[in-house]
């Protein structure tokens, strides 16, 4: 059966402010995301893996580096990991979307029964296709990473999307803790390391 790791990037200051950054290159992490990204690399060290594959956004690529730091992995950059694209909701806060653009996507991540009701900022990247995008991304990458143990450094409402997708269930990620997903006859399972 398949598995992979992964997690979602250290803290930014923008994650700090709730400022959406959507798919903005240049955000950095902060003092607490170099620090969750340093224990997320120890926490790694316990496992046998081969491969680092992470988002090309700057906040994304820190994180990695950090760890393949501490674990001597290599790092392969693949843009199909980077996050959702907000549209014109990018650099925005919530409060300011909520704002600017009321009864809009943030609302079914909310409430999941106000989805269907909800608008998108313009050239907001829908759900839907977030959801088709990260599944295809992480299965092509199980295929090409064939038998080896891959860690996927990427973003919060990718993984959420692509694990909704894989398990049906709908949920958030902190900054930098790691996760197992791994397939089972049943289905997909995702848990937190150990």
């Amino acid at each position: 059966m398949r598995s992979f790791f992964f997690l979602r990037h250290g803290e930014t200051d923008w994650n700090l402010a709730n400022r959406m950054q959507g798919q903005i290159q240049d955000i950095p992490l902060n003092e607490t995301g170099i620090k969750q990204a340093s224990d997320a690399a120890t926490h790694l060290t316990r496992y046998p893996l081969d491969v680092i594959i992470s988002s090309t956004l700057d906040r994304a690529v820190m994180t990695a580096r950090i760890i393949a730091e501490k674990t001597g992995l290599p790092i392969v950059l693949d843009k199909r990991l980077i996050e959702r694209n907000l549209g014109a909701a990018e650099g925005m806060t919530i409060d300011e979307v909520d704002a600017s653009y009321p009864g809009t996507f943030f609302t079914h991540d909310r409430d999941p029964q106000e989805a269907g009701n909800s608008r998108q900022p313009e050239g907001c990247e829908t759900r839907e296709d977030l959801a088709k995008r990260a599944s295809s991304t992480i299965f092509d990458l199980l295929t090409q990473y064939a038998g080896q143990r891959i860690v996927i450094v990427t973003h919060g409402a990718w993984l959420r999307a692509l694990t909704r997708r894989l398990t049906g269930v709908d949920r958030g990620f902190i900054n930098a803790e790691p996760f197992i997903a791994e397939e089972a006859a049943e289905g997909w399972q995702i848990s937190p390391l150990d």
